[in-house]
């Protein structure tokens, strides 16, 4: 995930994340620095959490370094969804992304230069984050 916010930083594109649980084992401290030096580039970061209450995200460093950054948006999918039919990944701009294969063992797919599967994780993404605005509620704010 690292070299995915380096690249995103690099090229000044966005990065839209969709997750589970932001749990510190996955964004550490360094990768919440990093998010937080992107933003102050002037990246946007896009984050949707599919699996977490807004009690948790709050509690979280990671979501409340974007939320409270003017070019960071946290959404919250709403509750009763299945979180095994949704996916999760990260795309920077429109050629780079990772998608996990198995959340279990954390295994995942990255590239830097698929921009057709790009295109469709930034579709996929933007479905979700439709979804939490029908839910206006569950956008988080600082």
């Amino acid at each position: 995930m690292s070299e995915l916010i380096g690249y995103a930083g690099e090229r000044r594109v966005s990065l839209r994340i969709s997750s589970g649980k932001v749990n510190v084992k996955c964004y550490s401290e360094q990768l919440t620095a990093q998010v937080i030096q992107i933003m102050d580039k002037g990246c946007e970061i896009h984050l949707v959490v599919t699996s977490s209450s807004e009690a948790e995200i709050h509690e979280n460093k990671f979501a409340k370094a974007i939320s409270s950054h003017r070019n960071g948006h946290v959404y919250v999918l709403p509750t009763g969804r299945n979180d095994a039919e949704l996916s999760h990944f990260a795309v920077a701009g429109d050629r780079a992304f990772r998608f996990e294969t198995n959340h279990d063992t954390a295994e995942a797919y990255l590239s830097f230069n698929r921009p057709d599967i790009a295109r469709s994780l930034v579709s996929l993404h933007q479905d979700y984050v439709e979804i939490c605005e029908e839910h206006i509620d569950l956008k988080i704010s600082a």
